[in-house]
């Protein structure tokens, strides 16, 4: 990986942290799904050049477990989740 990529990484990094507010946040890259579970999440980097869509992709993906992280209250979230389905899967997302 080139010097713009590493730049790259330590921006998403940092920039996760301070949205989740948890400084030991650990993020890795990698190919494979992303995920968030606990205080370590993994967000898929492409090996080849990333399109501007892939980008943008990856930093939604970033946020979203960065504020995941911040906000999220297991508790509320299974009171209120509903029992099947779509709509269970589009909640728990």
């Amino acid at each position: 990986m080139d010097d713009s990529t590493e730049v790259f990484k330590q921006a998403v990094i940092s920039t996760m942290r301070a949205i989740s507010g948890d400084e030991d946040l650990s993020v890795s890259f990698g190919r494979g799904k992303a995920y968030l579970q606990g205080s370590k999440a993994r967000i898929p980097l492409p090996e080849t050049a990333i399109s501007e869509q892939a980008l943008a992709s990856l930093r939604g993906t970033a946020d979203r477990f960065a504020l995941r992280s911040r906000f999220h209250d297991e508790t509320l979230h299974l009171r209120n989740r509903p029992s099947t389905g779509i709509a269970q899967e589009l909640f728990d997302w």
